[in-house]
């Protein structure tokens, strides 16, 4: 395989203005963050326009990467006027903006700018597993017409955005999401009688459906598995895990870690690692425990088969079962063996597929082709 560093072209100069709905702890967010870093690297002059809320993550971008807040508010008139200050004055040769919460305002910010810059929309999936309102799927058709260049960090989400909303898959491009693969050691390996650890990282909040695992951890308590399980994020959902931990007996082992800065540290403490959510379009946690060398458990649903090879790297379990999360965990605990040949599996395809040099090398690529046509 040829190493992407080699191929993946010099940007200097080359100005990109990046419009998020919001700079939290996502998943989209931390990825743009070690984007901004990689492209600044390579000469790429950059800023960042937070549509809402507050500058959260600030500190995870590199210094000279400007990070501009518009504390927008819903359907508020004069957001896309914001905005369109901050193109006239960057000047960019790119605009990127991501998902729904960035892409009709930067469309009518755009739309106001003489020398317009190529628009690149991108889409990391939603927080809803229903499907689209029938306007936002019109909206989704008509704002593509306006926009340069648009594609998904999954083949799941584009083809949501074909099935579901009708646009041409030959529009949509595909740019998975990329790790410094090196940042995550292996896993220690489990010896028999030790306590069978099982995290997960994800925000509190109900797509990601932790009491689920709570659940099946109950179940293999009942069963006389020594297992504990540790989450790694905060939100709303966390006095009703604890509730609902309570109620099932399993206070003593779950443990909410809360906002977690190091997460190959975090990793390195577990067995096994499990994302049961109902939705995800590219999950970056999941591939940061694979990175880890850690055995994974993942729901059938959206872009988590895509990253687990269909099961060839991972298990799968249908959505929301907690009988079937407690039995694919329980085969990891009572087999460390084929447990740790599934962790390896799950290594190299990470390093093969998602590794952050694949993920920077596509993005120059596309925005040193698309600058030249401003230029």
């Amino acid at each position: 395989m040829a190493n992407p560093e080699a191929t993946a072209p010099q940007l200097t100069g080359v100005r990109i203005l990046h419009v998020v709905p919001c700079l939290g702890t996502g998943g989209l967010e931390l990825a743009l963050a070690r984007l901004s870093r990689a492209l600044q690297e390579r000469g790429a002059v950059q800023a960042v326009a937070v549509m809402s809320g507050d500058l959260l993550i600030a500190d995870k971008f590199a210094p000279g990467i400007t990070l501009q807040a518009l504390h927008g508010k819903p359907n508020e008139w004069a957001l896309p006027r914001r905005l369109r200050a901050v193109i006239r004055e960057f000047r960019p040769h790119v605009i990127h903006c991501r998902n729904w919460g960035a892409w009709p305002d930067t469309v009518r910010a755009r739309g106001f700018i003489g020398s317009r810059p190529p628009l690149v929309f991108s889409f990391h999936g939603t927080t809803e597993p229903a499907p689209m309102p029938w306007r936002r799927r019109a909206a989704f058709r008509v704002l593509a017409r306006w926009t340069t260049e648009l594609f998904t960090v999954s083949e799941a989400a584009r083809t949501r955005l074909v099935e579901e909303v009708g646009l041409p898959r030959k529009r949509i491009g595909l740019i998975p999401n990329g790790i410094d693969v090196q940042r995550y050691a292996s896993a220690p390996q489990r010896r028999t009688g030790e306590r069978f650890i099982i995290g997960t990282v994800g925000n509190l909040n109900p797509i990601k459906n932790q009491a689920l695992l709570v659940r099946a951890l109950s179940q293999l308590r009942a069963d006389g598995v020594d297992a504990e399980v540790r989450i790694a994020g905060e939100g709303a959902l966390r006095e009703p895990l604890v509730a609902l931990a309570r109620e099932l007996g399993v206070q003593d082992r779950l443990h909410l870690s809360g906002h977690v800065d190091d997460i190959p540290a975090f990793l390195a403490q577990l067995s096994a690692f499990v994302l049961c959510s109902k939705l995800e379009a590219h999950p970056n946690s999941l591939i940061e425990a694979m990175a880890a060398h850690l055995p994974c458990v993942g729901t059938n649903t959206g872009g988590i088969p895509e990253v687990l090879l269909h099961g060839a790297v991972g298990h799968l379990t249908p959505e929301g079962d907690a009988a079937a999360l407690a039995s694919a965990l329980r085969k990891l605990h009572d087999d460390p063996a084929q447990a740790a040949a599934l962790a390896a599996r799950g290594r190299a395809h990470c390093e093969s597929v998602y590794s952050l040099d694949a993920m920077v090398r596509a993005y120059a690529c596309m925005y040193t082709r698309l600058a030249a046509q401003l230029r």
